[in-house]
């Protein structure tokens, strides 16, 4: 736009270069998917393997284009399986990974989740959701792999699945994903949208607290640690209080051991079919986060305790219900606006708290079958005060989709 103004109308002011300015101050336009992999980089991360699929590409590109200048290694690979377990691999040698894809590359990667889960090896999945099924529509928004996020992949496994609704949320959760992933030893997920991921908004840099950003490898015992264990004493899957057992990283003296895909007991390098160490390792593996809270940046809630309408949903569909809201309260409505950004492990207490001052729960998203809305009813009840504002033509929400549910609830003049 600069040259074509130069060429063709002379304009002569020059456009400064976008830069992060050290004092504050300043801004940034990224998209979500930018973000994403910006926060990646910020993390500690340096090994992305992934498969190019829209619309979650740019995470690579941004990654191609940046993180080589840090150490950072970026794989395409063959396909979304070989990318998981590449991720799953480099997290097992220490260096903190991820891979990013969308739902049809989501559904391949279910067996290697499960990989992660049982050999508790930390993984990182970006997963930015398209219309599906099938291939679907491949350039439209939904948010249909809900179900898919949290239930994915055979048998029982721990699991955090953290939902951003902005572009800035998307620099923070991605940071955050790969200290829970080290904490807890489990899969993460960080689900985006088309919407949200290639939706680009300009991000004030003094808001961005660099400076401040914690890395938290997780229970990794020490070298001198290891060198008060006799030899092969070292148990992997001890045991623990919390289920979250000491790991080492290859190549630490004393720390060997097999990271199995079997099920297997506290330390043998062999899988294992007895009923009960089974249950014993299950109970371990299930119980970890117990002690999971995220307390306030599990959800947002703006609005009074009692309301007679309260918008709720998750990702990118927060602008849009912003809007509303602010329309409702002008026609004299008192009106709330929920947002939860974990919705694995879900937060039961303070969502239920929230909601029970409802008269009207109208929850908005991006599919057909109210899955949002499902899992309300399942985790907080409600079922009465609930309705579903659902969209699914590949759209994003008008501000008027959502004005036009709520004129059609009863007791309800908008």
């Amino acid at each position: 736009g600069y040259d074509y103004a130069m060429e063709h109308y002379g304009v002569l002011k020059s456009v400064p270069e976008a830069r992060l300015e050290k004092d504050g101050g300043g801004h940034v336009f990224l998209s979500g998917n930018e973000a994403i992999s910006m926060g990646a980089l910020f993390a500690g991360c340096r090994f992305l393997a992934a498969y190019p699929i829209t619309p979650a590409t740019e995470i690579l590109y941004w990654a191609l284009a940046h993180w080589p200048k840090y150490g950072g290694k970026i794989v395409q690979a063959e396909d979304e399986i070989a990318a998981c377990i590449m991720a799953i691999g480099a997290n097992y040698a220490g260096t903190r990974a991820m891979t990013s894809t969308s739902g049809p590359g989501l559904s391949l990667m279910q067996e290697a989740i499960g990989l992660s889960g049982i050999s508790e090896t930390p993984l990182v999945i970006v997963d930015v959701m398209r219309g599906g099924p099938g291939t679907g529509l491949p350039t439209k928004t939904e948010q249909s792999d809900l179900n898919e996020l949290i239930y994915g992949s055979h048998g029982e496994i721990p699991r955090i699945v953290l939902t951003p609704s902005t572009v800035e949320e998307c620099f923070y959760f991605t940071i955050e994903a790969f200290n829970l992933a080290e904490k807890y030893q489990c899969p993460v997920i960080v689900a985006s949208d088309l919407f949200l991921g290639m939706s680009k908004q300009s991000i004030n840099v003094g808001d961005i607290d660099l400076e401040n950003i914690d890395i938290n490898r997780g229970h990794v015992l020490t070298d001198e640690e290891l060198a008060e264990l006799e030899v092969r004493a070292y148990q992997r899957y001890k045991v623990t209080e919390s289920g979250i057992s000491p790991r080492t990283i290859p190549g630490q003296k004393n720390g060997m051991f097999t990271a199995l895909s079997n099920e297997h007991d506290e330390g043998s390098p062999v899988e294992i079919e007895d009923p009960e160490t089974r249950k014993k390792m299950m109970d371990k593996r299930m119980k970890k986060l117990n002690d999971f809270d995220w307390g306030d940046r599990a959800y947002e809630y703006h609005g009074p305790e009692e309301t007679d309408i309260t918008l709720a949903g998750f990702g990118s569909t927060v602008s849009q219900m912003k809007e509303a809201a602010a329309i409702l309260e002008a026609e004299g409505l008192k009106v709330g606006l929920l947002t939860v950004k974990v919705v694995k492990p879900f937060p039961d207490d303070p969502v239920k708290r929230v909601l029970q001052g409802a008269d009207n729960i109208v929850v908005v998203e991006n599919n057909a079958t109210g899955q949002f809305a499902e899992l309300l009813k399942q985790r907080v009840g409600f079922h009465d005060k609930i309705t579903n504002c659902l969209k699914y033509d590949g759209d994003p929400f008008l501000v008027q989709d959502i004005l036009d549910h709520c004129e059609q609830l009863k007791g309800v003049a908008v």
